[in-house]
């Protein structure tokens, strides 16, 4: 199953479970009903800030949102951070470079240098690649979660 569809289904069964239209999400988040309507026919994969935002709405993970977690709880971050300080812990914690995380997660050295600076966001296969690489969920990543 690729993460389009595991998205689209994880997104459908908050909205079963928890009673909610399309147009509630839209109302409470501002995001766009073709967007929502979208997400929900697998066409088109949600942005990163679309992902937090969603999480936040639904006060449940972006993993579980991802298909990464069986559970839509999670514990919140107690002292959020910032996804590019997070990625610049764990590449410093591993001694790893820009160079060598590259060419292992596939993942532009321009992209992560990117990432690292704050200038952009990365989406959402390349940001699994880097939870797969770095052995973490994307709640931690992303400075949700501890």
């Amino acid at each position: 199953m690729n993460n389009l569809s595991v998205f689209g289904d994880s997104l459908q069964d908050l909205m079963i479970t928890r009673n909610v239209k399309p147009d509630d999400i839209h109302k409470a988040t501002k995001i766009s009903l073709n967007v929502i309507y979208a997400w929900l026919r697998n066409e088109i994969m949600p942005k990163l800030n679309s992902l937090i935002i969603l999480a936040d709405y639904f006060d449940c993970s972006v993993d579980y949102l991802c298909g990464r977690r069986e559970q839509d709880t999670f514990a919140k971050s107690t002292n959020p951070s910032q996804f590019c300080d997070r990625l610049r812990h764990l590449m410093n914690s591993s001694g790893i470079s820009i160079r060598k995380l590259s060419a292992e997660t596939k993942i532009s050295t321009s992209g992560i240098h990117r990432f690292l600076t704050n200038t952009g966001k990365p989406l959402l296969d390349n940001l699994i690649r880097l939870t797969v690489y770095f052995d973490c969920s994307i709640d931690y990543l992303l400075g949700r979660e501890n």
